[in-house]
């Protein structure tokens, strides 16, 4: 199909009852697409109903989910700071043209463009999320037990304001629930704050926090005696490292009010030197989430995949290296910052995009080279590929199979022609004219 095609025109207009599996442009089942609420998953693991954050910066319903049999090869496109993406030829993506070689454009029209066409030092288009909500409180809602005559009660509600941001940045790097008890662990060198966690937690909770001295493993343990708060932490914010996130509504507050949320964080499970910023995190959506915190405060991270090793999981590396986003986090952090120019230069951006180079497009492997169960028939292959598009009320996903013996079944619904398109973790690629 064009890449211009007009937007009328829908997916079912390319099928007949002989070919009813046709799709145009796909990614490979473990791409991250970016939700509405900022969060990202698998495509794999996209379904009709969720909502996704398209190139216009705003959520999109999915509305129709299809597979596809794809056996040619595919495109390795290498984008600066986010990372790389496998993509079909046939899939448009949202570029900006390079103007001349090795220079910054001057200006930056994004169009959609054939991933076949793309070249390297092209500009991907990555969607900036600026629009806030206001929220001024959570409901702390729970059930006292039965014979529960020795639990402390908790407020009915919780304000959304600095000291409830910072203290939860501070458990979503360093807290679990553990039995009957919220817990952040803190190394022992970090006693500022321990000192500070703890008077948080009396503040924001009305609660009183204990703290034990672990001297053997080098560690503080900052405790509330709370099974409820405990339990509602863990739900917030997730129970294990590996889950870890930040809920919808501080991620939709305003990007001012969130400094503190990124200061918490930072804190907690990050560290700098004179020239970058550093943050980890073994939870792919927390690492999505710090990036999309980061773009909204006009820094632009680079986001680097630490494959697993002996002793240590699979981590994604969060890092500020140019001086004007170095600067940025430094200044959350209220630390000094550094003379503009030094260092590496930083990526452009205006209000509504990041422009990130292309750094290769290459051609890689076949699709039929992947080789798992699919979810619509025992006896073929799982989806190899599948993609998202929005639609200004809706979104599609296509997925291609690798199936040695037949494509997948195709599952859908009805939805309008399509004019936009869904971000993955790595940028905006979409195709238009189809649903």
């Amino acid at each position: 199909m064009s890449v211009n095609a007009p937007v009328k025109l829908t997916i079912k207009d390319y099928k007949s009852e002989l070919h009813n599996d046709w799709c145009a442009g796909c990614v490979t089942p473990d791409t991250r697409i970016v939700m509405e609420d900022s969060t990202s998953r698998p495509i794999s693991e996209v379904r009709v109903g969720d909502r996704v954050l398209g190139h216009d910066g705003r959520g999109h319903t999915v509305t129709e989910v299809m597979s596809h049999l794809h056996p040619d090869t595919l495109h390795r496109v290498r984008v600066k700071c986010f990372g790389e993406l496998f993509i079909t030829s046939d899939h448009p993506m949202y570029v900006v043209r390079r103007q001349r070689r090795k220079r910054v454009n001057t200006t930056f029209a994004p169009e959609w463009i054939a991933a076949s066409e793309v070249k390297p030092g092209d500009y991907l288009a990555y969607p900036r999320v600026t629009a806030g909500v206001e929220t001024e409180s959570l409901p702390l809602a729970y059930t006292k037990r039965k014979k529960d005559t020795r639990s402390k009660p908790l407020p009915g509600a919780i304000a959304i304001n600095a000291d409830f941001l910072r203290l939860a940045g501070y458990y979503i790097a360093e807290g679990y629930r553990h039995e009957r008890s919220l817990v952040m662990t803190f190394g022992s060198h970090e006693r500022p704050l321990v000192d500070d966690a703890v008077d948080l937690i009396g503040k924001v909770t009305e609660l009183t926090a204990r703290t034990v001295d672990r001297g053997d493993k080098g560690s503080i343990d900052v405790l509330v005696d709370s099974s409820y708060l405990a339990e509602i932490f863990a739900d917030w914010f997730g129970a294990g490292a590996e889950n870890k996130r930040v809920p919808e509504p501080l991620m939709s507050l305003p990007a001012s009010r969130q400094r503190e949320l990124l200061r918490g964080l930072w804190l907690g499970d990050g560290w700098h030197n004179n020239k970058k910023g550093h943050f980890k995190t073994i939870s792919p959506v927390l690492a999505q989430q710090v990036k999309t915190l980061l773009i909204r405060q006009g820094a632009v991270p680079t986001i680097s995949p630490q494959p697993e090793r002996e002793g240590h999981r699979k981590a994604y590396a969060v890092e500020v290296v140019s001086a004007r986003d170095y600067n940025i986090v430094m200044g959350i952090l209220r630390e000094p910052t550094r003379e503009r120019g030094e260092g590496k230069p930083p990526m452009f951006m205006d209000d509504s995009y990041v422009y990130l180079p292309i750094r290769k497009n290459e051609r890689s492997r076949s699709c039929s080279s992947i080789r798992t169960r699919s979810r619509s028939s025992p006896a073929s292959a799982a989806p190899a590929r599948r993609r998202i598009t929005s639609t200004p009320t809706g979104s599609t996903r296509c997925t291609a199979a690798s199936s040695p013996s037949r494509p997948a079944r195709v599952s859908r619904t009805r939805s309008r022609p399509c004019s936009r398109s869904a971000a993955t973790a790595t940028g905006t690629a979409s195709a238009r004219g189809t649903s």
